[in-house]
């Protein structure tokens, strides 16, 4: 997302009509600790379901007040200017007034150096971000959204002092105190994406020390840090049908992306490029990386198609790590599906059940495959008789056979295993999981907060809304934040009546803790699946058939299911009022 730059005048007219509101407004204050106005005050806003910080310009009244308009979900919020400390600051949806206080701080400066026989380009400038927001600045210049723009996020201002072409020194206003620290430089054509830790408040408070050791040296701009900047790494690469080959497609891409561990353990591929070809092949040359591990994907058809499923759509990704003033060089070569390779002599007889039992007569099912470089292809489609079986024949078996996925009514069941043994006959049994209308099972599992060994049953005469999750899971992490919205609004009126549940299926619970108490999602009501093998093994996801996350579930007071599916765009809270007056409630 790319912020929008707005003049300070025309930043509080444009604020007002931003598409954020209902009408209201918040009414927000930012004062010195005496109580008075601060000039040269930035905000920069992120609602909970959008991606990246945007930016805009502020004019304050007499008072330090500024208006920003009602939002229908939760924001975050940075303030910041020029010798204050800055402040983030969690703003909830139906929140209509907060009060900020910064600190005066003293400008502490760093040096960034130009890597030997390179040129620093004028105009440079960084983006600092702490530890649990690095993310947002990332976002900032993902796929080259913003090249050396000035504005780019960054949770305290950089204020350029002095430039060569050697090297450039900067000010940054910490506040008193504030998490570990990050300088992230994104300068197309000179060195893209490159971060490094410049350290935190303990840093900070050391060079302090240091410096008033000796009086009369006045603590201004101190050099906290210099940053010699590495050479650049190159990247060559090429794409094309294989020898003897007639392409299918009429165009293709290439996608670049480089891996980030953010602080402290979340691992990212940011994308830095994404070209489209009206063509059959290509040759894409970077020179301007910061050395590390990048994944490259070249892909057919147009880039809006690429996950479509439709047409066999090619990806093969290759993972490459470029050196500083080295040129590593990647070839990707495209050939047609082979479709006869789930052609053979086994046959397979697949009896399905549904949760109580019974067969699963007339469910259509699903026989898929996945390939790393086609994704998903139907091997066969059609009906189970009314035994709830169907025969297949002709399928390949034996040893480096295809991995065949047996779905039902969109489920994912298990796969069929035609390689094991001499035998040339299998048989599956499968049973569907709980669905709509069946009771939904019983479950122990570990309550987030109290750490106590709790039981789904225990809240039998609620309406839950279950949502089995993963702190890892991208596509997770915006319907939590919504959940956690809704929760937060609706809390009290719900309150022995209805309760959203994140069932977590990680690893460890301390990752859960640490990442729920990190983004600030504490008002839902969190458990762990604790029964069983960790993760995927766990008993939670085996007896409810969780294949993938975010899968959520919702059940009526009585334990009925009455819903199960994908969170995204289900309406939850017109779910479960739906629910609450059908009950009476």
């Amino acid at each position: 997302m790319r912020a929008r730059s707005i003049g300070p005048v025309l930043g509080f007219a444009v604020l007002l009509l931003a598409p954020w509101g209902n009408g209201q407004s918040l009414d927000v204050a930012v004062k010195t600790a005496r109580g008075e106005p601060i000039e040269g005050l930035e905000l920069w806003v992120r609602a909970a379901d959008s991606l990246g910080f945007e930016r805009f310009g502020t004019a304050t009244d007499a008072a330090g007040r500024v208006q920003l308009p009602a939002s229908e979900v939760a924001r975050s919020i940075v303030f910041q200017a020029p010798g204050w400390g800055s402040r983030v600051e969690r703003v909830l949806a139906a929140q209509s007034q907060l009060t900020v206080v910064l600190a005066e701080v003293t400008p502490i400066s760093f040096v960034i150096k130009a890597p030997a026989g390179y040129d620093l380009p004028s105009g440079v400038r960084p983006s600092i971000y702490w530890e649990g927001v690095g993310g947002d600045a990332w976002l900032s210049i993902q796929n080259g959204l913003r090249t050396s723009d000035p504005d780019a996020f960054s949770v305290v201002p950089v204020v350029p002092v002095e430039w060569s072409k050697s090297a450039a020194r900067f000010e940054i206003s910490f506040p008193p105190a504030h998490p570990k620290a990050f300088l992230l430089l994104h300068e197309p054509g000179f060195l893209q994406a490159f971060h490094v830790a410049i350290g935190g408040s303990e840093a900070v408070a050391e060079l302090k020390e240091k410096v008033e050791e000796f009086p009369g040296i006045e603590l201004v701009a101190p050099v906290l840090s210099e940053i010699t900047l590495p050479a650049p790494a190159s990247l060559s690469v090429t794409f094309a049908p294989r020898d003897g080959t007639s392409p299918s497609y009429e165009a293709c891409g290439v996608e670049l992306g480089l891996a980030v561990t953010l602080p402290p353990t979340d691992r990212w591929f940011f994308t830095i490029d994404k070209s489209p070809f009206q063509e059959t092949g290509f040759e894409r040359s970077w020179t301007d990386l910061t050395p590390g591990q990048y994944q490259v994907a070249a892909h057919t058809g147009r880039p809006e198609d690429r996950w479509s499923g439709e047409g066999l759509v090619f990806n093969d990704r290759r993972a490459v790590t470029v050196k500083g003033e080295e040129t590593a060089r990647v070839a990707i070569e495209w050939e047609p599906f082979d479709t006869n390779r789930f052609a053979g002599d086994h046959r397979a007889v697949v009896q399905v059940s549904t949760h109580s039992g019974k067969p699963a007569q007339g469910a259509s099912y699903r026989l898929t495959t996945y390939d790393n470089r086609y994704g998903q292809h139907t091997v066969r489609e059609g009906r189970l008789d009314d035994e709830g079986q169907v025969t297949l024949e002709g399928l390949a078996g034996g040893e480096g056979v295809a991995r065949l996925t047996f779905n039902v009514d969109l489920m994912r069941l298990g796969e069929l295993t035609l390689g094991a043994g001499n035998s040339k006959e299998h048989r599956f049994d499968f049973s569907l999981p709980p669905s709509i209308g069946d009771s939904a099972p019983d479950l122990e599992l570990t309550e987030l907060k109290s750490g106590e060994i709790v039981h789904l049953a225990d809240y039998r005469g609620e309406v839950l809304y279950l949502d089995f999750w993963a702190t890892w899971c991208g596509p997770c992490q915006g319907p939590m934040a919504h959940s956690q919205e809704i929760v937060t609004r609706r809390a009290t009126d719900w309150k022995g009546r209805a309760r959203i549940i994140g069932l977590s299926i990680d690893d460890e619970i301390e990752t859960l803790r640490s990442h729920v108490e990190t983004k600030g999602w504490t008002d839902v009501h969190h458990l762990f699946a604790s029964d069983g093998e960790p993760g995927w093994g766990s008993r939670a996801a085996e007896i409810y058939g969780i294949h993938g996350v975010p899968t959520a579930l919702l059940i009526d007071a009585s334990g009925k299911i009455i819903w199960r599916g994908h969170p995204a765009n289900f309406e939850i809270e017109k779910a479960i009022d739906d629910l609450l007056k059908g009950s009476g409630d």
